[in-house]
Formats: structure tokens, sequence, C-alpha cells
């Protein structure tokens, strides 16, 4: 499938919601409210993922595990993701 071009994008329905940390049930909330503390945002991913807490869970810390210090600088990594983020015409 071609990637569409932000204008074709924009009236497009999301197939899966995106929750809103006030908006997050219980178990959840406080998991977006400290990944925000840590990075100063909480991704779209981390959002969607928000309707399973399970999966949340494991991809937070998944994340925490590729982004520390390693062989591969922090700083890179950080631009990796957003440099991927552009290619995709991601929404953030």
């Amino acid at each position: 499938m071609p990637l569409l071009g932000r204008r074709a994008r924009r009236g497009r329905k999301l197939r899966i919601s995106r929750i809103q940390t006030e908006a997050a049930s219980p178990e959840v909330r406080p998991l977006l409210e400290e990944f925000y503390r840590q990075r100063g945002n909480v991704p779209n991913m981390f959002r969607g993922m928000a309707h399973r807490p399970e999966i949340l869970r494991t991809m937070l810390a998944h994340f925490r595990a590729v982004m520390q210090p390693g062989a591969v600088s922090v700083k890179l990594k950080e631009l990796l993701a957003v440099r991927v983020s552009q290619i995709n015409l991601c929404d953030y």
C-alpha cells in the first residue's frame, strides 16, 4: 500500500482511538503520567495501546530497555525515532 500524503490522510478516521491521559482507566493512567514525567510527552502508539493495559506495560518496558544507553547513543536513537516518524508521516 503506498504512503498517503498528509492532505489525503487528514480526512481518514483512526482505526484505534488514542486514549488521553485524563480519560484513561485507573490501571493505565499512572503509566501514562509516569511516561509523561520522564519524557515530556506520550507518543500516540502508547495512547493506542492503552486500550490493553497488559500490552501497554510490555511496550513501555521494551521501549525503556531499547532507549537506555548502549552501543548506540541515546541521542542517535532519539534522532532515528523522529526521522522514522517523519518518513511515515506520523501525526505528532
